[in-house]
């Protein structure tokens, strides 16, 4: 794999990389991307399980 087809692979929010693969909320485990998630408290949460804690 080169650096260019690893840096499509990966999502920054909050200053850390990830895995597309592991960009998930933590509560239901849906797919978010960097335009539709929130962190709370070092998590990372879609927008609907966010208003639900």
């Amino acid at each position: 794999m080169t650096a260019a087809q690893a840096a499509m692979e990966q999502v920054s929010a909050n200053g850390t990389l990830y895995h597309k693969s592991c960009f998930k909320c933590t509560h239901g485990g849906c797919t978010i991307s960097p335009s539709n998630y929130i962190a709370h408290e070092g998590k990372l949460y879609c927008k609907h399980h966010h208003i639900q804690l």
